[in-house]
């Protein structure tokens, strides 16, 4: 067991943790390919003959924008003889955003120091300007829902022409993240949708679905694999997996918050072994929703013959449906962090991921 001196260097070792399911791979598949589509400036071709437009649409806490700052990540600001190339271009739309607000975000993105400066046409050109001078390839807004929430459905068909306009020249790519109403502000203008594929969903886990079930049974596993040296029950054995669904309504994103408060936990108190009475209280620590769910105990206490009624898990549903936080840390990926704690895994810990590797690979 590791001393409690030593347990202080895992205390970010949560938010390292990526492991791959099967919307996770489609939708980091789909961008990279987005992005290979786009070419480069020294590409005989390097003008696509359509433009790349993708929307991943999904609810809170699903993970879309994780995986979408794992595409960032991998390809990250390089520097050439004169200037800095930036490949792909991220910004967070802001709540009841115009095209100026956008433009805004997307300016300060790039570095622009008078951002907030200009007329939208003035920042529009600007925008281009930087755009091109870059190497942008792709240009990912987050939020994109966001762009909707101004009320009007003329302002919303102009932002959508707008968008139009700003592929036109199929220079880079577009990728659009939101809730699934963000579908709307591409459907405003009909010359937009011809540019769009299909929307890309990042789907909730699905505990009446056996496949589904199969799936995030697995993810807690491999999960529970990268968070040595701590202390774990079996995560994905079926009773502690129902217990883990209903604390999170199987929102990946949710299910990291609560481990990340219970490893936060478990190193204050100097004591490396994560029980379920661990995780009830960061259930009611870290889970908004824990102050209403539905069964004494909560999800960690109440007897499990009635958590697994259909009407309990579908309660829980649309309470976590209610919930109104940014998609953050969503995402999990099974490459793992790039670098872990010295003795973070030992052999058993190895062997075991290999095999939970082997299970994902019959699930997915």
């Amino acid at each position: 067991m590791i001393s409690p001196e030593d347990l202080g260097k895992y205390k970010n070792l949560v938010g390292s943790i990526r492991i791959d399911h099967e919307a996770y791979e489609r939708i980091f598949t789909s961008i990279m390919d987005a992005l290979d589509d786009v070419g480069t400036a020294t590409d005989i071709f390097a003008t696509a003959a359509v433009p790349s437009c993708k929307i991943i649409v999904g609810e809170t806490r699903t993970g879309k924008s994780a995986v979408v700052i794992d595409v960032v990540r991998a390809c990250e600001l390089d520097s050439e003889s004169g200037g800095q190339r930036q490949s792909i271009v991220y910004a967070i739309a802001p709540p009841k955003g115009t095209v100026k607000a956008l433009l805004e975000q997307l300016l300060r993105a790039l570095g622009d120091p008078h951002w907030a400066r200009g007329t939208e046409s003035n920042m529009t050109q600007r925008l281009l300007t930087m755009l091109r001078s870059v190497g942008c390839r792709m240009i990912i807004i987050d939020e994109f829902q966001h762009l909707g929430e101004n009320g009007s459905g003329k302002l919303l068909y102009r932002t959508a022409d707008w968008l139009k306009n700003l592929v036109e020249g199929k220079e880079w790519a577009l990728v659009a993240i939101g809730l699934p109403e963000a579908v709307s502000i591409i459907h405003a203008n009909r010359q937009l949708v011809t540019r769009f594929d299909p929307p890309l969903v990042m789907p909730l886990f699905d505990w009446n679905d056996d496949y589904s079930r199969r799936q995030f049974k697995a993810v807690l596993r491999s999960f529970a694999v990268e968070l040595a040296p701590f202390e774990l029950p079996d995560l994905g054995e079926r009773d502690t997996a129902l217990r883990l669904y209903l604390a999170t309504s199987g929102r990946i994103g949710l299910f990291v918050k609560l481990m990340d408060r219970a490893v936060k936990n478990a190193i204050r108190k100097g004591d490396p072994r994560i029980r379920l009475d661990d995780l009830a209280v960061a259930f009611e620590q870290s889970i908004w929703f824990s102050t209403e769910f539905p069964l004494p105990g909560g999800p960690f206490h109440a007897d499990i013959a009635v958590c697994r009624g259909e009407s309990l898990i579908a309660g829980v549903q649309q309470l976590a449906s209610r919930d109104d936080y940014d998609d953050l840390s969503a995402g999990v990926s099974v490459h793992g962090p790039k670098e872990q704690p010295e003795g973070s895994n030992n052999g058993a810990a190895r062997s075991e991921k290999r095999r939970v590797k082997n299970e994902l690979g019959t699930v997915l």
